[in-house]
């Protein structure tokens, strides 16, 4: 597993940053622990760190659309693909929150004024905000769609991180690149992987 790697290449780093005492965890515990939490509970510890980060502001339009984790399909085990339904700030550029969801349906429904065709045509656009740049980054910068992650909450969970990552690197804003360089320095540089999660 990636993250069984990664912790290993910064072991040092992550030992003097959290104090570990038995080391990086194994491939095995990762997936465990993925597998076994909670992710209606995870999805709601992230909503809540999420509101310090977004600054609403009237007029706002949140998206809210679904995306299918492909690979999570577990036909052995007859496991449906599940979608996570995500809540998308097309101002703050962050996922505001998320649900997982083993079936697609569709709605469209508005609280603005019928008689308002410039907003209603702004609202439609900014629609297609969640698809350029929440969608379409987590299958490019985070290779989303080849994540085969499906034992247990294991699949919802690691979506939830994802997201998660994604808006500790909308946040940071010093570097003029995109998320999948970010992405990358984060994995050189502690310094910089320091200032993305905000602990400098």
């Amino acid at each position: 597993m990636v993250i069984e790697e990664f912790g290993k290449a910064k072991e040092e780093w992550f030992t003097k940053l959290l104090g570990l005492t038995h080391g990086i965890p194994s491939h095995d515990t990762f997936g465990d622990v993925f597998a076994a939490s909670d992710t209606e509970q995870f999805s709601e510890c992230f909503s809540s760190w999420v509101t310090d980060l977004a600054d609403l502001t009237e007029g706002e339009i949140i998206v809210i659309d679904g995306k299918c984790l492909r690979l999570s399909l577990d036909s052995a085990s007859k496991k449906a693909a599940i979608y996570m339904v995500s809540a998308w700030s097309q101002h703050n550029s962050l996922v505001l929150g998320q649900v997982k969801h083993s079936e697609e349906t569709r709605y469209f429904v508005s609280s603005l004024n019928a008689n308002d065709r410039n907003m209603l045509e702004h609202a439609v656009r900014a629609h297609w905000s969640i698809e350029n740049n929440l969608h379409w980054v987590l299958d490019n910068a985070f290779d989303e769609d080849s994540n085969r992650a499906r034992k247990g909450y294991s699949a919802a969970n690691l979506a939830i991180i994802r997201r998660l990552a994604l808006n500790l690197i909308k946040k940071e804003k010093t570097l003029k690149v995109g998320v999948k360089t970010k992405r990358l320095k984060a994995g050189w540089s502690n310094d910089y992987l320091l200032q993305i999660i905000g602990a400098i």
